[in-house]
């Protein structure tokens, strides 16, 4: 907190990729993924998807978002809410996706964030005015 203090802040804005792809692989000592998942229907018309809900502590996706964390490479950390496009050599089909998650030993996942929310939900968008359309004084604030 005492950089915002300072007269000069150095703020970087980074746009990952919206695609990316991880591996985990079960062990005798880990044979857990450590997350759940489930289908998730869309009503604009789009095929069903795969969509993570929950990371657990304890787990092998857990693991790797901390070991990726600590080498810097945040852009391939994964969080509830993003979707999982393709597993190993399966894809789209929520169903073979989900069997290969809960079959296979390794498993590749090509993983697709949610980019896109804030833009499609206009509920979203109320009172988020432009900043040059708003008063100098919240602006500045």
């Amino acid at each position: 907190q005492n950089e915002l203090r300072e007269e000069v802040v150095e703020l970087r804005i980074a746009r990952w990729n919206s695609r990316f792809v991880v591996s985990l692989e079960r062990c005798e000592q880990q044979k857990k993924l450590g997350f759940t998942f489930g289908k998730r229907e869309s009503r604009s018309g789009h095929p069903a998807e795969l969509k993570i809900k929950d990371i657990r502590p304890d787990g092998l996706l857990e693991s790797m978002n901390r070991n990726n964390m600590a080498m810097g490479l945040h852009h391939l950390v994964v969080f509830p809410g993003m979707s999982i496009e393709a597993c190993n050599a399966e894809e789209g089909d929520p169903d073979r996706l989900a069997h290969v998650l809960r079959t296979q030993p390794k498993v590749n996942m090509r993983i697709r964030r949610e980019t896109q929310g804030l833009r499609q939900s206009p509920k979203s968008m109320r009172g988020l005015a432009p900043l040059a359309a708003r008063p100098a004084s919240s602006a500045a604030s």
